[in-house]
């Protein structure tokens, strides 16, 4: 819920920056123009307000560790390939 969260908030303001942009185009240049430099940020937005909300509600490293181990079935454990300091 948290990631669906953070991409509608990053959409937001991913968005508002994206028209902010079109009509500064607009008012120096034509609405054609504008519209050829909006519409690529409009879909573009969706992209990295995706890949900024998952960024940001990814659990951090260690914690991420932690919780795996402690959650992992013996037989996912056994059938995990370890790293031998021997190598």
């Amino acid at each position: 819920m948290s990631l669906l969260i953070a991409f509608v908030i990053c959409l937001l303001v991913g968005q508002t920056i994206s028209v902010t942009i079109g009509l500064i185009i607009e008012y120096f240049t034509t609405s054609h123009t504008s519209l050829l430099a909006f519409v690529p940020l409009y879909f573009g937005m969706f992209w990295i307000a995706w890949k900024v909300a998952v960024r940001i509600t990814e659990p951090s490293a260690p914690e991420a560790a932690q919780h795996g181990a402690a959650t992992m079935s013996p037989a996912r454990a056994a059938a995990t390939p370890r790293r031998d300091a021997h190598a």
